[in-house]
């Protein structure tokens, strides 16, 4: 089974009361994980400065500032030409 949520809030609740898995920022599972119950491990990947990073959201999730904030800094970044 897959889920899409809106948001990484629900996603740690979901996880935490089924056996899914989430892939979220460490901060938010160091901040959030142990109070709820979860843990963490790093993911068993590397990702080299060559691996493309796709980002896709919806027009209504850019009203969200957080979201806004995300896609402003991926296009300040100075990728390698």
């Amino acid at each position: 089974m897959a889920l899409t949520v809106p948001n990484f809030m629900l996603a740690l609740s979901l996880i935490a009361a089924t056996d899914l898995l989430a892939a979220v920022p460490r901060n938010l599972a160091d901040a959030h994980g142990k109070r709820i119950g979860l843990r963490y491990v790093e993911a068993p990947l590397s990702l080299s400065d060559m691996d493309p990073v796709y980002a896709i959201v919806s027009r209504a999730a850019l009203l969200d500032a957080g979201v806004a904030w995300l896609f402003s800094a991926f296009d300040d970044l100075e990728l390698p030409a």
